[in-house]
């Protein structure tokens, strides 16, 4: 297994070591908690560095990547519904879940018609900033930021997950409406990745 594999093997390890600090440490646990998600995310950018800087991108590697990041985002999104309880960061949620399920879908499509693997955009690369940047703030500040400040975050986040989406969207009809045998940039696949 190559070193990227393994850390994104490594961050889907992590994820229970979140869930327990999260839930189980106290004050000091949010503190914990929140530095396993900056781990987290500092493997994330390692793991596609080291892939592309050493040639070792692998169809493992295809699949492991996405779906660290999805069961990332998926366990602590739904860690933060159950301690906050909180409307909007529910609907954040949702509409994350919606976006990965129909990203699933398209790219199970576009596999299916032999196009090629796409690195995510830089829409979905800010989205998914945003969404990790700002679940570090609530699980360090959860009393500071709980009420109408989270609000707020969830709302700027959803709207820009909402806007990547329907950019992803295009795109993929996009793709699917090239000429296979144009001979012009080859079609692409539309993929999430590192969080996209």
């Amino acid at each position: 297994m190559t070193i990227p594999n393994i850390l994104s093997v490594f961050r889907i390890l992590l994820i229970p070591l979140f869930i327990i600090s999260f839930f189980k440490g106290g004050e000091a646990g949010y503190v914990y908690a929140a530095g396993v998600l900056i781990l987290s995310g500092l493997t994330d950018c390692l793991d596609g560095v080291i892939a592309r800087k050493f040639h070792q991108i692998s169809d493992l590697g295809k699949i492991l990547d996405p779906l660290a990041d999805k069961v990332t985002q998926v366990a602590v999104g739904l860690s933060l519904c159950i301690h906050f309880s909180n409307p909007w960061l529910v609907t954040m949620m949702v509409l994350i879940i919606i976006k990965e399920l129909l990203m699933m879908i398209a790219a199970i499509i576009l596999i299916r018609k032999g196009l090629k693997v796409r690195s995510s955009r830089w829409f979905g690369k800010v989205a998914t900033f945003l969404f990790y940047a700002a679940v570090v703030a609530f699980v360090l500040f959860p009393n500071i930021l709980s009420g109408m400040p989270m609000n707020i975050i969830c709302i700027v986040i959803s709207v820009t997950m909402i806007y990547a989406l329907v950019r992803y969207v295009f795109e993929f009809f996009a793709i699917i409406n090239t000429p296979a045998n144009s001979g012009d940039v080859p079609a692409e696949k539309l993929q999430s990745n590192q969080g996209a």
